[in-house]
């Protein structure tokens, strides 16, 4: 109990093995597909291929809508028997996957809070250590400090210049902050900066001593389709040999998905976290009772008119 692995003990234990790894390779090129990266700890082979190559090699044919601009696979991939036992699923023949920030923006919160920036009344760090009962963290016993770090996973970039102007206004000391790319780029700063900027100026509110590790995907250089899970995925498998932050933090919600994803992406991510004594906390109930469906009209998450959970939460891990 509470002996935890480290991500290369992980992998040695869990993840597949070179044979396997080079099957799946040796596979995929014998079809035509390019293979780019076997993955940390060899547990995800990235390649590229043609969609008339795709349908070809997975017994599947890809269906666009009438934009052409999405397209996804209508029936399960199939893959050779040898290989079934070690491949838990197959990215990138659809698009539909869409993810959703949780923050809310709204005037009346029913709430006091008690910041006054600029004029406006604001909710601030006094606020947060008010709302979860928590001493102010003014010291080493109760500010993070150590040698433990929070990841937050984030699909856009942000201004550090916001970051600063955040701390110096609510007194809080510099922050220590480490940017990750695990599709190796930046996406830049888009619509979700937002959402990243309150995920590590919080993080660093809560606990100012701790070193803060941002891990932003990037979608359009992801080969999963999803720079958040890629993030996830870094978060998990530590950008430092035998060292993966403590706890990690996801403020996003997806959609547009099948179930089955959530049972093979979702969750080997978390389980492997809680082997690796890693907390990963999920924000939920920003739709109330209510889940997420893709617009396909707007490209985007939007609030079901059925009830639901937020089925990242919702994992035993």
């Amino acid at each position: 109990y509470h002996r935890w692995l480290t991500p290369a003990e992980f992998n040695a234990r869990f993840g597949p093995t070179p044979a396997q790894a080079a099957a799946v390779s040796s596979w995929l090129a014998s079809h035509g597909f390019k293979i780019e990266d076997a993955g940390p700890g060899r547990r995800v082979v990235s390649f590229r291929g043609s969609a008339a190559v795709a349908e070809s090699t997975f017994n599947v044919r890809i269906h666009t809508d009438d934009s052409g601009e999405l397209y996804t696979n209508l029936a399960d991939p199939v893959l050779p028997k040898s290989l079934g036992p070690i491949v838990a699923s197959v990215r990138g023949l659809s698009n539909l996957l869409h993810a959703h920030r949780n923050i809310q923006s709204m005037s009346n919160f029913g709430e006091s809070p008690s910041a006054i920036v600029g004029g406006q009344t604001a909710f601030g760090p006094n606020d947060l250590y008010t709302f979860y009962g928590q001493t102010p963290p003014t010291n080493s016993s109760n500010n993070g400090s150590g040698t433990d770090c929070i990841a937050v996973i984030e699909d856009s970039d942000f201004d550090d210049l916001s970051i600063s102007a955040f701390d110096a206004e609510f007194g809080i000391g510099t922050i220590n902050l480490t940017r990750v790319y695990p599709d190796l780029t930046s996406p830049g700063a888009n619509g979700d900066s937002i959402e990243s900027l309150l995920d590590v100026e919080y993080a660093h509110a809560a606990a100012p001593g701790a070193a803060i590790y941002a891990y932003i995907g990037n979608d359009s250089r992801s080969s999963t389709g999803s720079g958040l899970i890629d993030a996830a995925r870094e978060a998990v498998d530590g950008h430092m040999a035998g060292n993966a932050c403590g706890s990690i933090s996801l403020s996003f919600s997806f959609c547009g998905v099948p179930k089955t994803f959530y049972r093979t992406e979702i969750d080997p991510i978390a389980k492997q976290a809680a082997a690796q004594g890693q907390a990963l906390f999920v924000s939920a109930g920003d739709q109330g009772a209510a889940g997420l469906i893709l617009n396909k009209k707007k490209r985007a998450c939007t609030t079901a008119r059925s009830r639901n959970v937020n089925e990242i939460s919702a994992d035993p891990y």
